[in-house]
């Protein structure tokens, strides 16, 4: 008689935030979920803060599913040479955004990966187990309220710390995220959503999503959230049921969100219902950047949604690029301009290196976007943030925008940098 797999789900080191404890991972709580639903014995292990993998406590599975995106893949090779040192009969599967880089996934540890939504495909891979496919394939769920909620029961009382702009507090200290949705119907060219979900938006009800934070709170007593969704705000109706769901609830959350739509009376609504903070992909004060990230909103759409949040009385996060397609020497100037229009209507400014992450439209077709790939990848350079557990991280140019020199493009990022600093409003979270 086949003996029945057990399942171990790994978060991987986070070297590279300052922060790595500060959110779940909601994907791999979904799946594990799932799998215990399916009545599989499953366990979980966060090692985003471990220092060295040889000293971290694993439990014994048959099965270890991993996650992450080509950030961490450097980290998920060494930990996937972990296991099997620990265990070389063990399975190793890897899921989520991380599978858009397959190409450069090393499969020597690795017994399978999983394409797609992961819940009713790892259940299948732990029915295959011990003879995995190389991989599997997930269709799209349309029922999302079918799910079980995440496994947040083996986060082990720590369902995540600072969200909000400047470390800012409403109900205790720890938070939890939380999706309404999953998909986007945009085409921004830095993004790999288009990839992952084909423009397609599936959404939860109202009434199970509410269900899910009255849990929490019971639970836990965790009162405030970070909705991870693409784009909260793109189906007005599901926004409008979900906030009179949610009103007169003690709960602060933040979301990240389109500039379009916008009205204060939408930001009204959400404030209402317990938001507090809205975190806008700007990306640019440069139309010409705009076009080429084909963002689908201006710079007045950006500046009028900002105002907007503001007055209705929400923190506003600014989330900025530099080293874009589209970019030239007007950039900076365009884009402190912009800022300089602003200052007293938003609180914190996220500003990253743009870097073409696998899956996305300017990764697969530079030359279409009006740029080319500068140095050989090497995805351990791959870095977005401008800050790290040891201060300033150093930038590498992964594309050169048709226009500008190296040099030009170095002293953007530099300019930009100093720029933001001066603010006295830099995100270092």
């Amino acid at each position: 008689m086949r003996r029945t797999p057990r399942a171990c789900f790994l978060n991987p080191q986070h070297p590279y935030l300052t922060n790595p404890d500060a959110q779940a991972p909601l994907g791999m709580l979904y799946v594990a979920a799932s799998a215990r639903e399916a009545g599989f014995e499953v366990s979980f292990r966060n090692l985003t803060s471990t220092p060295r993998l040889a000293e971290a406590e694993i439990p014994k599975a048959e099965v270890y599913g991993i996650t992450g995106t080509a950030l961490d893949l450097p980290r998920v090779h060494d930990l996937a040479l972990e296991l099997k040192k620990r265990d070389p009969k063990s399975k190793v599967v890897l899921g989520g955004p991380i599978v858009l880089s397959d190409r450069w996934i090393d499969r020597r540890n690795i017994d399978s990966l999983i394409y797609g939504e992961g819940e009713r495909e790892f259940v299948r891979l732990l029915r295959d187990w011990p003879d995995l496919n190389p991989s599997y394939v997930g269709t799209r769920i349309e029922d999302l309220d079918s799910l079980p909620f995440p496994a947040r029961d083996l986060l082990g009382g720590h369902l995540g710390g600072d969200v909000f702009a400047g470390g800012q507090r409403f109900y205790g200290e720890q938070s939890t995220v939380i999706s309404t949705s999953r998909g986007c119907p945009c085409i921004c060219t830095f993004c790999a959503s288009p990839k992952i979900w084909g423009r397609h938006v599936v959404y939860r009800s109202a009434a199970s999503v509410t269900s899910e934070m009255e849990q929490v709170i019971h639970d836990y007593g965790v009162r405030q959230f970070r909705f991870s969704d693409d784009n909260l705000t793109c189906d007005q109706k599901k926004l409008t049921d979900m906030c009179l769901f949610l009103k007169g609830k003690k709960i602060a959350w933040r979301a990240s969100i389109r500039v379009l739509p916008n009205s204060v009376e939408m930001f009204q609504m959400m404030k209402a219902a317990g938001c507090v903070e809205v975190c806008f992909g700007i990306e640019s004060g440069d139309p010409d950047v705009l076009r080429a990230l084909k963002k689908g909103a201006g710079v007045n759409d950006n500046r009028t949604a900002i105002i907007n949040a503001k007055k209705a009385g929400l923190l506003v996060r600014i989330l900025f690029m530099i080293g874009t397609p589209g970019e030239s020497r007007d950039t900076v100037f365009r884009n402190i301009h912009f800022f300089e229009s602003l200052l007293s209507h938003f609180d914190s400014i996220a500003l990253t290196n743009f870097t073409p992450l696998p899956g996305c439209a300017v990764a697969e077709d530079p030359e279409a976007h009006r740029c080319q790939i500068h140095d050989p990848w090497n995805l351990s350079d791959f870095n977005l943030c401008m800050w790290g557990p040891d201060g300033r991280n150093h930038w590498h140019n992964f594309i050169l925008p048709d226009g500008l020199s190296v040099a030009e493009l170095t002293e953007n990022k530099r300019r930009m940098s100093e720029y933001v600093i001066s603010t006295g409003k830099t995100n270092q979270g």
